[in-house]
Parts: structure tokens; sequence; C-alpha cells
């Protein structure tokens, strides 16, 4: 440093020494007037706080004419002026992390928010100090509801400060409100592990972002498979109708004409390759019961399907009547009664017809029965 340098470093020391004696003369001067002033002239008890603000030392507000009293200017350049104090000198006394710290305890978050900003803009090298400025600044921010600004400001006091507790408990906190609860769990996780492993409220916490995390993972999976169902249906939809087979039910909505549920379960039409599977309704009259072909493919003949049906006696034809070369086949509708042909196949039989319900139904009864003949007759 040059002798020039050096006069002009000493200069301004002593101009800064000289306004610190200054005020604390004139605190001390005030002071003594007070006790010199007679019963008469003392402060009414009604405007003791408003004689004290008078004095730059107490002042809570700017005068209404707008004149900052040199004492109180004085003040303000010996905490913040950069002509007075260098960066460094700011952060070391830590003025700025005091005020938002004494705004923040009166739930004044927003101002505290504002001289946090103004610390963090001096850009310190006292990494310990950057960090409690960004987890303060997330902390007012918090509490104002400011969640993606209070979780940006959390990670960059992580990131100045890795084992910092206090700025990953509060961005786990964050994270929950923002729902990212992976990440909650993690800092959870970390918090647990490094520093706090019975922390009570941070376990809570865990339990409850795992607890979103599930029905979150859930409610995608859900989604997923009812796009796929929707996908499926509308592809099923438009096969039926290449067939020219018209779904009859018109009071429920089409994937439940189809009769499709969530799991594609066997019991529901659909697709094999490219070609449709049927459940069949089989009714019999004669014994008022029904029956259920689960898969029948639009390719099977009904012979295929019923000689499956009736290699074992049903526990209602106890006289072992029925069988494929004993029985009739009919399809039905309001208008009529057709006779179905065993060797056609379901697709053969099914084309420009009615299906109610997803599912086609078909009469079974024994040849030449009086059951049969009273039902061709009507």
């Amino acid at each position: 440093m040059d002798n020039k340098s050096a006069r002009s470093e000493k200069f301004e020391t002593e101009e800064v020494r000289e306004l610190a004696e200054k005020l604390d003369r004139e605190l001390e001067d005030y002071i003594l007037n007070l006790e010199k002033r007679s019963s008469n002239e003392a402060w009414p008890e009604d405007r003791w706080q408003e004689e004290m603000e008078k004095h730059p030392f107490f002042m809570t507000k700017v005068p209404e004419d707008g004149e900052i009293p040199p004492l109180l200017q004085g003040l303000q350049e010996l905490k913040f002026s950069p002509e007075e104090n260098t960066p460094e000198a700011v952060y070391q006394r830590r003025a700025y992390k005091e005020d938002g710290n004494y705004h923040y305890k009166l739930k004044k978050y927003r101002i505290a928010i504002l001289c946090y900003t103004e610390g963090i803009k001096q850009r310190s090298n006292d990494v310990e100090l950057n960090g409690h400025l960004y987890n303060n600044r997330a902390a007012a921010h918090y509490f104002l509801g400011n969640y993606r600004s209070c979780y940006n400001d959390c990670k960059c006091a992580v990131r100045i400060l890795p084992l910092y507790p206090k700025a990953t408990s509060r961005l786990a906190q964050v994270c929950f409100k923002l729902g990212l609860y992976e990440e909650c769990i993690s800092n959870c996780d970390l918090l647990t592990l490094e520093n706090e492993p019975e922390n009570k409220e941070i376990l809570e916490l865990r339990k409850a972002a795992t607890k979103k995390k599930e029905k979150e993972c859930a409610e995608r999976r859900n989604n997923l498979l009812e796009k796929k169902i929707a996908i499926e249906n509308k592809k099923i939809l438009a096969a039926i109708k290449e067939r020219k087979i018209k779904l009859v039910d018109q009071s429920v909505k089409e994937n439940e004409e189809l009769g499709l549920s969530n799991d594609l379960l066997a019991k529901k039409v659909h697709f094999c390759g490219e070609r449709l599977v049927w459940p069949v309704l089989l009714l019999y009259p004669e014994y008022e019961t029904s029956d259920i072909i689960e898969n029948f493919h639009e390719d099977h003949t009904f012979e295929e399907e019923l000689s499956e049906i009736f290699s074992n006696f049903a526990d209602w034809d106890v006289d072992h009547k029925y069988s494929v070369n004993t029985i009739s086949v009919y399809y039905e509708n309001e208008k009529n009664i057709k006779s179905i042909n065993l060797s056609a196949t379901l697709g053969a039989v099914l084309v420009g017809k009615e299906v109610e319900n997803g599912m086609p139904s078909f009469l079974v009864l024994l040849k030449d029965s009086a059951t049969e003949k009273k039902l061709l007759k009507r």
C-alpha cells in the first residue's frame, strides 16, 4: 500500500470514529437534559412514546415533512452505507441478518425477506452467513405461503451448507407442500440418518409423505389403466361396428355396454389377436335355468362349443337328454325366433344381429319337445 492510500484510509477511519463519538455525546446530552427538566416540563404519561420518537435513536418512522435528521442519517450510513462500509464489514456485523430476524420475530415476513435479500446481494465470503440468510429467507417465504420461493432458497442453503439441519428440515416440509413426496422422504431420511434419528416431527412427516406417494402412484397406475381400457374399448367398438353388430342398451355407457372390467377378465368381450371372443348366455326354458360360455371365439362353431358343454351331463339334466344331437338352438329378438345351424360360427350368426349388454344369448331346447313346439307356435 502506498503512502497516499494509507493516509486516505486513516482519514476515513478517523471520520467514522469522530461521527460515532459525536453520536455518543449527543445521546448523553439528550439524557442529561431530561434529568434537568422541572416537573412542569416532564412528559405527560400518555405522550412519553411520542416524545421519545423525536430522537433519532428511537425513531420508528420518517418524519411527516420527509426530512431525515442528520443524526439519523449518520446512523444509517454507519450501518449500511457502501461509502462507510465494505460489503465484508456489513456482513461481519450481520446487520441485514439481524434486521431480518427482528422483523421475522414480529411476523413481518415481507420486510424480513427484503432484509435478507439485501444481505444476500452483498455476496459475502462468509459461507455460514450466506447459508443462514438463504435459510432465513426461506422460512419467511414459507410462512407467507410462497412455497416455490421457499423451496429455491432451501436448495441454495443446503448447497452452501450441506449439513445444515434447519434448511434440510424446511426443505422436507416445503417439498411435502409442493407434492414432491420422493424428495421430501429423502430429506427426512438425511435428517434422521445424520442428525435427528428420533425426531418425531420428521418421522411423522416422512410417514405422511410415504402415504401420499403411494396414493399418487396408485392414482397414476389407475389413470394409465383407464387410458389403456379406453383405447381397448374404442378398438373393440370399431370391430363390432365393422361386423354390423348392434349393441342394445342405450341407458349405459359404451364401455359398460361392452361389459368390460378394469382387469379385462375373460368373461368380457375382448380380442384374441384381431378376432373377438364373446361371453355367450345359453338359456334352457324347459328347466328355467341358464349357462355361460365365457370365451366363445367368433370363429368357433356352435357344435364345437356345445359338444364341450354337454360332454358332462348337467345336474339339472337328470334324464341325460341334452346332447349336441338332441338339441335345437334359437336366436330370439322382439320380432321373431330364428333357428341356428350348429355348424355355423358365432361370428357368422351375429352379423346384423342385436346384442344386449355385450353378451349374445341363445335358447337351447330339446328337438320336438313340447316346450319347443310351444315356443315356435308363439
